[in-house]
């Protein structure tokens, strides 16, 4: 008895709600007829138009490459439904309904306000972006006039402080005097010298990649026909995608979660070419560039590489001759006595480096300096909009303080650059990052090409070069000793005014048959260890031995 009265019930409600979608049909049944005869082309009158629709496939008309022809920018594909109004009243209901009526219900799924009356109500042509599944079940209706799709390439926001964006953009902020004569930041173009303005004048015949669709005269598209452009031109960087992506999970590793900022570059020291560059934050100003820092950063003791170069080529000194430290510079519990050059850069001995600076004198080390790429653009990127900072030396800096790195600002990248010379035997190789740029068929149109020259001896190159790499085996460097990796470096702990610290850590390593360059900086460190005092061996040195660690595993 229960079971008969339950199964009459449950017919009843199946009876109501076929009767409920019966009656949703008619209603959007007499909906479609009467759009349709409103809008019909009886009402509109005759159906003209322009034949052929031609849409961007693509936010960007050129590729930015890697040194190996790899994509540095990453997309997300948008998948597009382009609905024609003048073309969709054609559609005729009896002849397609079950396919309007899909479209209609994919479209509701995706746009609750999307309705047939405000298509043919619009006049031209109206644009979505829809799921994949929706775009597929779209593309698998048939005989729907006035509709087309297509898939577009858009280039993920991310940070602007990345180098790839950075050299891609030809805006920029500078301190502007408005009417009122009151400084006020403003977005402006770059200059017309900068890397970045040199890039976008190569660029500005390039055409936006392109797909066409053609209707015919009964209002349905076809499928579309690409149109890229042969003589675009596209970007070759120096970078290398496998060796950022390393820096930037070594710079993102929990080990370094109390460094607020650190910045690291990699660059063949034999070719000058920037394989990597990149920092922690990189919605922040750039710190291996100095952007955004006014002048760059105080570079404590790795300057004294600079200082060391120049008193074995000007002077005549020697890693055997020896200097008293009495503590006059370096501080009163680190006096290290009469000791010789080669254990005051191990020790890094500001008492002997001053003495050295002093025979050499201020102008001499900074000609010597400015020689190798220091206090000047290393990459050339925008210093009007404070992209790249060319450093800074006050004109009555001491001698004392400029031989160890002090009173003076510079930015990571130059100081990268005198590596080359150890490495080089002498010569030194500026970096850089504009690799050439070629066409769709990857033949090169313009190559750019690194600026040589000879700065110091062999003899003072193959020093300097075995005595960073003692200073990684048994002096402040010790941190990056590598069993069976060669490697050279010196530290720094610079400090700021305000009393603020910067630790750096630069030198080389090699691999393979190859040497390469590896400059790491951690700014503003005063305050990152609760246990221990923070210099640039305890915060860029881990940095530094870690991206080694991962670049040489495997041989």
């Amino acid at each position: 008895m229960f079971n008969r009265k339950r199964k009459i019930e449950i017919k009843n409600r199946l009876i109501s709600l076929v009767s409920l979608l019966l009656l949703a049909l008619l209603l959007l049944d007499m909906r479609i007829y009467y759009v349709q005869k409103k809008y019909s082309t009886k009402e509109t009158g005759n159906f003209k138009g322009n034949h052929k629709q031609y849409e961007n496939i693509s936010d960007l008309n050129y590729s930015l490459l890697d040194r190996e022809g790899e994509s540095i920018f990453q997309y997300e594909t948008k998948y597009k439904v382009v609905i024609d109004s003048m073309a969709f009243r054609l559609n005729n209901l009896n002849q397609n309904l079950e396919n309007i009526m899909a479209f209609n219900y994919i479209m509701q799924s995706e746009d609750k306000d999307f309705s047939f009356d405000n298509v043919v109500k619009s006049g031209g042509k109206l644009y979505y972006d829809v799921s994949q599944e929706s775009f597929d079940k779209i593309n698998s209706l048939k005989n729907i006039k006035g509709i087309y799709t297509y898939k577009a390439q858009e280039k993920k926001k991310d940070d602007n402080w990345k180098i790839e964006n950075m050299v891609t953009s030809t805006k920029g902020f500078a301190l502007v005097e408005n009417k009122d004569k009151k400084v006020e930041t403003k977005e402006v173009d770059k200059s017309e010298k900068s890397l970045e303005m040199v890039i976008n004048k190569e660029l500005e015949n390039n055409k936006d990649p392109k797909i066409i669709f053609e209707r015919d005269h009964e209002g349905l598209y076809g499928e579309g026909e690409y149109e890229i452009p042969e003589d675009n031109l596209n970007i070759k960087l120096t970078l290398d995608n496998k060796f950022q992506k390393i820096v930037r999970d070594v710079l993102a590793k929990e080990d370094y979660k109390t460094f607020k900022n650190a910045g690291a570059v990699l660059i063949d020291s034999t070719s000058g070419e920037v394989l990597a560059l990149a920092q922690k934050d990189e919605s922040a100003p750039n710190v291996v560039l100095g952007s955004g820092s006014i002048n760059g950063y105080e570079a404590g003791s790795i300057f004294k590489i600079l200082t060391l170069e120049a008193a074995m080529e000007e002077k005549g000194i020697s890693l055997s001759d020896k200097l008293r430290c009495d503590g006059l510079v370096c501080k009163k519990e680190k006096i290290h006595g009469t000791i010789s050059i080669k254990e005051a850069f191990e020790v890094s001995c500001n008492d002997v480096f001053s003495k050295l600076g002093a025979q050499i004198g201020t102008r001499g080390l900074l000609d010597f300096a400015k020689d190798q790429g220091v206090f000047s653009l290393a990459l050339g990127l925008d210093e009007k909009t404070g992209m790249e900072t060319k450093g800074d030396v006050p004109e009555n800096v001491s001698i004392t303080n400029l031989s160890i790195g002090q009173s003076m600002q510079t930015s990571l990248i130059q100081m990268a650059g005198i590596i080359s010379t150890v490495v080089n035997e002498g010569e030194y190789v500026e970096p850089y990052i504009l690799k050439d740029f070629e066409n769709q068929k990857g033949e090169v149109k313009k190559e750019f090409k690194e600026l040589r020259k000879n700065v110091i001896s062999k003899k003072t190159a193959e020093d300097l070069k075995s005595v960073m790499n003692s200073t990684v085996l048994e002096g402040t460097a010790n941190i990056t000793k590598i069993e069976g990796v060669e490697i050279g470096a010196k530290t720094g702990t610079a400090e700021a005014l305000g009393g603020e610290l910067h630790g750096w850590f630069l030198g080389y390593f090699k691999h393979g048959e190859k040497y390469y360059t590896l400059g790491v900086m951690v700014p503003n460190i005063k305050n990152v260890y609760e246990d221990r005092k923070p210099g640039g061996g305890n915060t860029a040195g881990p940095i530094f031995r870690d991206i080694v660690l991962e670049l040489t595993k495997n041989k």
